[in-house]
């Protein structure tokens, strides 16, 4: 892997009100950090607002889901259609606009964290808010795209993220990418290590390089010499 190599760190306890980002996710490069993960929901009923200090050069936030009323799997079916429906994509513009004004207040880059069965959980979604906000950034984690049906076929999925990120309207627009695995069922993924997940391990070495050529790659610090 090239020198550009990024690290996905995990969060630490916080020492102090004062070092409360501490408890959060972040993208550290050989010379900084470089971004902050916020892991909240920017479509729950309540919203959710950037923290009044923020420490590193970009912020990155998921798309966000609309929630189910209960646990009941009606619900949760509902709520998913929603959230992939028109009603889901405007409540997700009227939040990015609301959180890029307060990026921009306070200087740092806002970037948009897509994952399976958030609004934004796939590549043409991708496309669309590039075309949408050419100012947007992309943290790309290609497993958390994969869910559990796809597992088997992660490969080809790989190859269609590719093919469209590296040239139109999407080019330039990922910041970063993620080489990490996946596990658990698609109510609940978790990050791991490249060894420990379902996708086959040998895919994602494989395809580590090639996604290198889009953005700088960080993994999590065990895997740092899995992919050198």
């Amino acid at each position: 892997m090239p020198n550009r190599a990024w690290t996905l760190a995990p969060p630490q306890p916080a020492t102090s009100p004062c070092h409360a980002d501490a408890e959060r996710w972040h993208l550290v490069s050989p010379d900084r950090a470089e971004a902050v993960l916020l892991e909240t929901n920017p479509l729950a009923e309540h919203g959710v607002a950037l923290p009044a200090s923020i420490s590193t050069p970009a912020l990155v936030v998921r798309s966000g889901r609309l929630e189910p009323e209960s646990g009941d799997e009606t619900d949760r079916a509902d709520a998913a259609r929603r959230t992939w429906s028109g009603e889901g994509r405007e409540r997700f513009d009227a939040a990015w606009a609301a959180l890029s004004a307060q990026a921009e207040a306070r200087g740092v880059e806002l970037w948009v964290h897509p994952i399976a069965g958030d609004v934004l959980g796939d590549i043409p979604a991708i496309r669309g808010l590039a075309q949408g906000s050419p100012a947007a950034g992309v943290f790309l984690e290609p497993a958390a795209l994969i869910t559990r049906s796809m597992v088997a076929e992660a490969e080809d999925h790989f190859v269609r993220m590719l093919d469209p990120l590296s040239a139109g309207s999407a080019s330039g627009v990922v910041r970063a990418v993620a080489i990490t695995n996946i596990a658990g069922n698609d109510l609940e993924r978790t990050r791991v290590p490249i060894d420990e997940g379902d996708i086959d391990p040998a895919v994602l070495r494989a395809f580590a390089s090639r996604f290198a050529a889009i953005a700088p790659v960080c993994t999590l610090a065990c895997d740092a010499g899995v992919l050198a």
